[in-house]
């Protein structure tokens, strides 16, 4: 029964993974109430919230002032006005140049259709650049030999995708772009793409840290155990605190982030610990002359107490981590927190009474059916007398 209600627990807790989503915005690292946060949100409020991708372009021959790189830049500012949320765009090409023509005040894009200028006309273009401090080391580096398309965007904030949407269409026409230009590298800056680098260094470390520790975690087990038995099910109790505690989270509603990413990461190997502890006194227990269930019931009577201490400590240690300033730190020691409560509640419910049930046959099932109530009772002042084996209740 104790079995059947942990998967169950399992089951309900784990539904809740489908619910998570993920939050690249490193605002999150800063509380609602931080000073610096209420200062850039009041100053965004009386102005605009300013959120841009700029796409860098650094032609091989370290020229910019070329036919056929301002024809790209030219091409690049069009194309930059079809992203996601954008709302302005600045580059060389689009810079409003104002000069005088005899009375007359003219405005103008600084280059345009680039395809058909000449040398003479590309160089004087050059040099009224050059003159202009706005554009220096803005749109242009100083030695000119790269340049920057911004493009400022109006991001509504209703989602945590928007980000992503822009970043996956500025990677497509940069990989389009690369393909017509291949003399020109291009890269990718700005505060969306610093966003985005979080999402990406976030889905980098579960891809691979993960499944790197999890390995790592059954080798050693495998190893410690010398048991095929004892890896299966304490590989079982592993994967369960893990989906338990991001299943959790789920159902919490708040959104993942690059810190509280890696928890699991942190929840893998404190899961292991107790265990280790219970199997390796279970095995001793056996060797003892103890049978399985009476070996299971002598284990939790000897490593309960200290399995217990283990948990509540740890598990008050990373819930410490409510006291941090930062958002993504509280929100990493309450997740780990879960999971190594899960992980406890599966070590006693789910492994120490599967080992026991493995022995249970016919009429024998009433009396092991129970091994933690049986040590329960024991430490409460109850004997419990199995085939004539009798469980004290003094403490190891």
């Amino acid at each position: 029964m104790l079995i059947v209600f942990s998967l169950l627990v399992l089951v309900a807790a784990s539904w809740g993974i489908g619910r998570l989503t993920f939050n690249p915005d490193n605002r999150v690292f800063f509380a609602s109430n931080n000073p610096d946060r209420l200062a850039l949100d009041a100053l965004e409020e009386t102005y605009s919230k300013s959120d841009g991708i700029v796409f860098i372009v650094a032609p091989k021959d370290g020229r910019i002032f070329t036919q056929t790189t301002l024809s790209l830049i030219e091409d690049m500012t069009k194309r930059s006005w079809q992203l996601p949320y954008s709302r302005r765009v600045d580059s060389i090409t689009n810079f409003q140049h104002t000069f005088a023509s005899d009375d007359d005040l003219i405005v103008e894009d600084m280059v345009n259709n680039a395809v058909n200028m000449g040398d003479a006309e590309i160089q004087k273009i050059r040099e009224v650049a050059l003159g202009l401090p706005e554009i220096v080391n803005f749109l242009i580096s100083e030695n000119t030999d790269t340049a920057g398309v911004w493009v400022n965007l109006a991001l509504p904030g209703k989602s945590t995708e928007e980000t992503l949407e822009v970043m996956r269409q500025g990677r497509v026409m940069i990989d389009e772009l690369s393909h017509q230009w291949p003399d020109i590298d291009f890269h990718i800056l700005g505060s969306v793409a610093v966003d985005m680098a979080f999402a990406e260094a976030s889905e980098n470390d579960i891809k691979t840290l993960i499944p790197v520790m999890f390995v790592a975690l059954i080798a050693i087990v495998g190893f410690s155990l010398r048991s095929a038995v004892g890896t299966v099910v304490t590989t079982s109790v592993i994967v369960m605190s893990g989906m338990t505690a991001l299943g959790v989270w789920g159902w919490v509603g708040i959104p993942l982030n690059s810190v509280t990413v890696v928890s699991v990461i942190i929840v893998l190997p404190l899961s292991v610990a107790n265990c280790v502890h219970i199997l390796t006194s279970f095995r001793h227990s056996i060797r003892r002359g103890l049978n399985p269930r009476l070996a299971v019931i002598e284990t939790l009577r000897v490593e309960i107490v200290p399995i217990t201490i283990t948990s509540v400590t740890t598990t008050i240690g990373f819930l410490s981590l409510n006291f941090s300033d930062s958002p993504p730190i509280q929100e990493l020691g309450n997740i780990v927190a879960i999971g190594v409560s899960a992980a406890y509640i599966y070590a006693i419910l789910f492994l120490a009474q599967g080992r026991a049930q493995s022995d249970c046959y016919g009429s024998r099932w009433r009396l092991c059916r129970c091994p933690a109530l049986a040590v329960a009772r024991g430490y409460f002042g109850t004997d419990c007398d199995l085939d004539g084996r009798h469980i004290s209740n003094s403490v190891g």
